[in-house]
């Protein structure tokens, strides 16, 4: 089963499935925050504002900050093309990504 939920260009993925009950100690959740700008400067800062949006909904809902680490960010660079189809060496856009994981113990 899974759902998906679209504003924008965002997206929230959930995916699950289970035939039978079962206890657990321990749950994980991980997402991922992507931004797209045509600087690397505009990527962060949109990047940013989105973690703390999202970092705030999280501790909103009761999830402490030691609950959640974040990976380090990383950058890609999205060349143009040529009329061709093959990519030049100018740089059209960034892409900025960012991977936050929820551990929780309860």
């Amino acid at each position: 089963m899974a759902k998906l939920c679209k504003a924008t260009d965002k997206t929230i993925e959930v995916k699950g499935f289970s035939e039978k009950k079962i206890t657990s100690n321990i749950a994980v959740w991980s997402g991922n925050l992507i931004a797209r700008s045509s600087s690397p400067t505009d990527a962060f800062s949109k990047l940013e504002n989105d973690k703390k949006q999202v970092l705030s909904f999280l501790t909103g809902e009761d999830i402490k900050e030691e609950q959640i680490t974040t990976a380090p960010v990383t950058k890609e660079t999205i060349f143009k093309l040529d009329e061709h189809g093959n990519s030049t060496h100018i740089a059209e856009g960034y892409i900025v990504r960012q991977k936050f994981t929820i551990t929780s113990h309860d």
